[in-house]
């Protein structure tokens, strides 16, 4: 879960002009825009706008829209609904929305503070037009009384907190919508002097204060009063009673009970003792060790965005303090973030929630994003679940806009992208692919030595071959060899690129018949025997290898089989010796002695049936959730029923059932084929035909003559349903 609920609400107050409390305001605001948070800027010094009339005059502002409203537009709507006496949360949805007030910085203007990793926030301001002295007169808020300001403090309050605009971060534009958003900070730049406008912004409006004061005694007992008046601190602050608490950061302190972040301003250069001696003052008297913002001479000449236009300059750095204790005083510090996140991790929905805070922490501090993205990717590996997508999607997309990671995450993207195309069919996975391929080419573009972004792009494109036949097949093959030949000329020893392209030999084998497939097969177990010659102990390898046996035993007959499925349960024994927890190697194996049971009956038929359910219990053992492994599973139980006696048929069945429903429980596209199976052949014509239309949009039944080959569909294959589906598919 978040740490803070966004936005906070804060205002900048001043007991006297003059002590820079505009221009700090507005340079944090600034800071935290370029930290990724998004910001509204309101001037409600309504006499005398500070911020609204440099941002005009700066140009930092987008047009306004025809007819645009304002700042007292908005206020004059808060005092008349507030004078209905209403509750303040329904009188503000009667407002009209924000985006009618407001002006946005201008992007350009913010460019220069654009984050290594993240987003850049959005900068809006909320203020008064040029025409402004005889509309404050009209506003009438002078004759108000404290009631009165409360109530309209109230309606802004929450008018202000329900408040969203649509937002996508560039980084996830391929995967993300906009979104409505919040805004996480909201500073009000309140009126000097104890007046209607300091109540109406210190009141219930806002949730945190940063008090700004110049260090002569006028300054400081004027600060006083006011604090004293709205409860801050109550009659003389001994050390011992002062209600403060550290700052994490920066070094300052908050005062209580409205959290406060005390600013002494503009602190002078020179005079080391008098100045001490004055700051000394300031925290004995109000209770509360000030952060401190330095003359500077060029304030005296032109305000200026320090932050944006002179960031290595004493008072930037300063403006950047205030800032990061603004985060601290909110809990939206990268300590605090980071301290949350893992436990954010621990609650349901975890990941996604701590993939917010990485998030927010991305822009200030990259390498401590990076380190937590990294820590997400990495629990996510192997058995990868649909609900993971949108997650992988966006590590990988925000952790590749960091330069020193770039190249890596772009890589791993791209394989993120592959798995996903893999577990759709038609369209939706070639444009995945297609997608990932775009992110292959740019890791490899900006480092083409990366011979692991090669090897896997090769991977990516058998895997998408493999759903293709003919020449689309063979040119899609084709273009994956090259890619294993660039990453083996790079790193010949690079062991998973030997495995890989074994495994799209193994496929483009399968498509092929006869002596053709054979020369495949061949170089397939070259490449195999590479891998493990490289890597002795490369266990998917083995697995693999024993499964592209497995394959060619599968079109071959008789003691030519029985030879091939041998030395496939070796291979598969290597596997589970090496990574006895290697769960893919036991379904595989499972497979290899189901197909072989195929081909036999009586007992030795029994017998290899048996061994093959072993394997596949010990496969879902090691991964419950594997939802291929349950489906493979009920589909060797269904060729069980085909060869053993009448007896155990039913018996047999409802295993199958079992098996079968589990996978369609986990994934319905893997087992949506062989349960159509099953009813069919428990003669459930109506399921059947469900389970057939699914498997047909999932891409599993493609022909009338892929129908017509499978006995299981004997028992409904005459009745008008099944042939009105069949009429529907092309014959090959």
């Amino acid at each position: 879960m978040d740490p803070v609920q966004f936005p906070q609400i804060i205002t900048f107050y001043s007991y006297k002009g003059g002590v820079g409390r505009s221009m700090a305001l507005m340079n944090a605001a600034y800071t935290l825009a370029g930290w990724g948070r998004h910001v509204l800027m309101i001037d409600m010094d309504l006499e005398a706008p500070g911020i609204s009339g440099f941002l005009k005059r700066s140009e930092e502002l987008d047009t306004p829209a025809p007819l645009a409203k304002d700042v007292f537009t908005l206020l004059g709507e808060v005092k008349r609904l507030a004078a209905t006496g209403g509750k303040p949360e329904e009188l503000a949805n009667d407002i009209a929305p924000l985006s009618n007030f407001i002006r946005s910085v201008k992007r350009d203007k913010l460019a220069a503070l654009k984050p290594e990793m993240g987003q850049l926030g959005r900068l809006d301001m909320l203020g008064p037009d040029q025409s402004y002295h005889d509309r404050y007169a009209k506003l009438g808020l002078q004759g108000s009384s404290q009631n009165e300001l409360v109530a309209m403090s109230r309606v802004l309050h929450f008018y202000l907190k329900a408040q969203t605009f649509p937002f996508q971060p560039d980084w996830a534009k391929e995967f993300q919508p906009a979104q409505p958003t919040h805004y996480d900070y909201i500073l009000v730049d309140s009126r000097t002097g104890i007046t209607e406008i300091g109540g109406l912004c210190v009141g219930p409006l806002s949730e945190k204060l940063v008090v700004v004061t110049g260090l002569n005694d006028q300054n400081i007992q004027g600060t006083r009063e006011f604090l004293a008046l709205t409860g801050l601190i109550a009659g003389p602050v001994r050390t011992e009673e002062r209600n403060i608490q550290p700052d994490d950061e920066s070094g300052a302190t908050i005062l209580g009970p409205k959290p406060t972040i005390l600013v002494a301003s503009p602190v002078p250069s020179g005079e080391l003792r008098y100045r001490t001696e004055r700051l000394v003052d300031l925290e004995r008297e109000l209770g509360a060790k000030p952060l401190r913002i330095s003359y500077h001479p060029q304030l005296a000449l032109m305000e200026t965005v320090f932050v944006r236009d002179y960031p290595d300059e004493y008072l930037a750095i300063e403006y950047r303090n205030l800032a990061s204790r603004i985060l601290s005083m909110s809990g939206d510090s990268t300590a605090a973030l980071a301290k949350m996140t893992p436990e954010s991790m621990k609650t349901a929905g975890g990941a996604l929630a701590a993939m917010r805070l990485i998030e927010r922490i991305a822009p200030r501090d990259p390498s401590v994003a990076a380190a937590w993205l990294s820590n997400l990717a990495s629990q996510r590996e192997g058995k990868v679940r649909t609900s993971d997508w949108p997650l992988l999607n966006k590590i990988w997309a925000l952790l590749a806009q960091w330069k020193p990671m770039r190249s890596f995450a772009l890589g791993n993207w791209g394989n993120a992208l592959s798995d996903q195309a893999k577990s759709k069919s038609g369209a939706e996975a070639d444009d995945l692919f297609a997608l990932s391929y775009e992110k292959y080419q740019e890791a490899v573009r900006l480092q083409p030595d990366l011979a692991l972004a090669w090897s896997n792009w090769g991977a990516a494109l058998s895997e998408q071959a493999k759903s293709k036949s003919g020449a689309e097949a063979d040119a899609l093959f084709a273009l994956s060899f090259e890619k294993y030949q660039e990453a083996l000329r790079l790193q010949p020893d690079l062991a998973p690129a030997w495995g890989n392209w074994g495994n799209a030999l193994s496929g483009q084998a399968k498509s092929k018949r006869g002596a053709e497939a054979d020369d495949i097969f061949a170089l397939c177990f070259a490449k195999y025997q590479g891998a493990v010659r490289l890597q002795p102990d490369f266990a998917p390898a083995w697995s693999n290898w024993g499964a592209a046996l497995s394959d060619q035993a599968r079109s071959k007959n008789g003691a030519e089989a029985d030879d091939l499925f041998a030395l496939c349960y070796e291979n598969y024994q290597e596997a589970v010796r090496l990574q006895p927890d290697h769960a893919p190697a036991w379904s595989n194996w499972g497979l290899a002695l189901s197909d072989q049971a195929k081909t036999k009956s009586g007992a030795e038929a029994d017998d290899l049936f048996a061994l093959c359910y072993e394997k596949y219990q010990e496969s879902v053992r090691l991964q419950p959730d594997d939802a291929q492994a349950w489906s493979n599973w009920g589909a060797a139980i269904i060729n069980h029923f085909y060869a053993t006696s009448p007896d155990k048929a039913n018996h047999l069945l409802a295993e199958a059932r079992h098996c079968l429903e589990k996978g369609a429980k986990l994934d319905p596209k893997l087992a949506s084929y062989n349960m159509a199976c099953l009813e069919a052949i428990e003669n459930n014509l109506s399921e059947a035909l469900r389970w057939l239309e699914m498997s047909k949009q999932f891409g599993k039944v493609r022909s009338k003559s892929q129908l017509a080959a499978e006995r299981d569909f004997d028992n409904i294959r005459e009745t008008p349903e099944f042939l009105l589906f069949v009429t529907g598919l092309p014959d090959h």
